[in-house]
């Protein structure tokens, strides 16, 4: 279900013509819209096809203002990134239902990542039991001889 704000946000982005953003997301237990900004779509000054740090904070600014919802820039290394974050909600929406909302993954590129859950519940015994059983699900396999 998209949220109200997400697709007020959306729609303001279609109107300007601001096609950088890769989606609109809504933050979960919270009024606030994610804007995913792919890495690759960053520069140093902004381009016909490319967004500056700068414009991304104008247009954080622009939305507030004109549509008084609070956005935040989320940058992502890319598309793949994105179809694992998609793939990984899915996963755990299937594994522990009502729990968990959404998730981002702070990088592909090491051996290490961290994982961000944003939980549909807030008991904190089921936090805690689910954080314990993801921790075991998605941690790194060891041989075990």
């Amino acid at each position: 279900m998209e949220s109200p704000n997400a697709k007020r946000v959306q729609d303001y982005l279609q109107e300007k013509g601001d096609d950088f953003i890769a989606s609109v997301r809504q933050s979960p237990n919270s009024e606030t819209v994610i804007l995913i900004v792919f890495e690759s779509s960053l520069s140093e000054t902004a381009t016909a096809d490319k967004v500056s740090r700068r414009k991304l904070s104008f247009l954080k600014n622009a939305i507030a203002e004109k549509l008084g919802i609070e956005v935040e820039i989320l940058v992502s290394k890319g598309e793949d990134q994105e179809k694992l974050e998609t793939g990984l909600v899915a996963l755990l929406k299937h594994r522990f239902p009502n729990l968990i909302q959404d998730c981002f993954i702070s990088s592909l590129e090491s051996a290490h990542a961290d994982v961000w859950l944003a939980g549909a519940s807030k008991d904190f015994t089921s936090i805690d039991k689910l954080r314990r059983e993801l921790k075991e699900a998605i941690s790194e396999s060891r041989p075990c001889c």
